[in-house]
């Protein structure tokens, strides 16, 4: 008896099945990978701690991921004033200032960009001299009170004064991005210094 021939249908299925579980094995940590807010970063915020963060109304640094009392929300509405702890380098040095909350409950994995701001961090530390995007100013910490309590984090990038920034493309969502995306759009090193803090509505 002659061997039946194989269908090249089915040939062709079985090529792009096997191959495409080849792809999926071989590439499922850059998929977990490229899935988290912060896997692009080198440093975790809230082991990094190399930020002080001073606001306006409160007599002392906010310490590293401390949570800020609820009560104490309105004491967030002004930008705060951050010191970059042992900075190295030549000073004035131009920095980009990153403020951004990985936590915000979105379909797409984004988070919410609260600050993009350009600025001079001096021998001391201190960044002075900030210029926020227009689009990107600064934006006051403001959980849903149906959420816990969200993650504050501050990242210091140390760029060239004349680095073009670009928000998220979409004009309505500009503040909705994910980190990652935002980092690659602009072409950012691994940030100097960063720190977070935690605040429930």
């Amino acid at each position: 008896m002659q061997p039946r021939p194989r269908n090249n249908m089915t040939i062709n299925v079985v090529n792009v099945i096997g191959i495409t579980l080849f792809l999926m094995t071989s590439l499922h940590p850059l998929i977990q990978a490229t899935g988290d807010k912060e896997d692009c970063l080198k440093v975790k915020a809230d082991e990094d701690c190399s930020i002080a963060v001073t606001y306006p109304e409160y007599l002392d640094n906010l310490e590293c991921n401390v949570l800020v009392p609820t009560e104490d929300g309105a004491l967030l509405k002004s930008a705060p004033q951050l010191v970059v702890v042992n900075p190295k380098g030549e000073f004035p040095a131009p920095v980009l200032v990153l403020m951004y909350d990985p936590d915000v409950p979105t379909t797409g994995g984004e988070g919410f960009v609260h600050w993009v701001a350009r600025g001079k961090m001096y021998k001391d530390g201190t960044i002075s001299d900030l210029d926020p995007l227009p689009e990107l100013d600064y934006f006051p910490p403001s959980p849903p009170e149906s959420d816990g309590g969200h993650r504050y984090q501050f990242f210091v990038f140390q760029v060239g004064a004349d680095r073009n920034i670009a928000a998220a493309p979409d004009p309505y969502l500009m503040r909705l991005d994910h980190l990652c995306k935002f980092l690659a759009r602009n072409d950012l090193p691994a940030p100097i210094a960063s720190t977070q803090f935690r605040y429930k509505s």
